[in-house]
């Protein structure tokens, strides 16, 4: 979800449940959920996110530029 808080600045909150795995015995899903800043560009969007993994249990910090598909 996104709100945007400005013409420039978007704030963003997420959640994310999967995994990946070679086959459907071995899927194990797990989740993922974070808050992030969206600022708009003239070479498109710049993502700063802070996200927290349930199953290994700490934070991370991802950064993107353009848009996800």
């Amino acid at each position: 979800y996104q709100h945007r808080l400005s013409d420039r600045y978007s704030l963003a909150t997420f959640f994310d449940y999967g995994n990946a795995s070679d086959s459907r015995r071995s899927y194990e899903p797990v989740a993922g959920y974070g808050i992030g800043l969206r600022m708009r560009t003239p070479i498109g969007p710049i993502n700063l996110d802070v996200a927290y993994g349930r199953a290994d249990e700490r934070f991370r910090a991802h950064f993107s530029v353009g848009y996800t598909f």
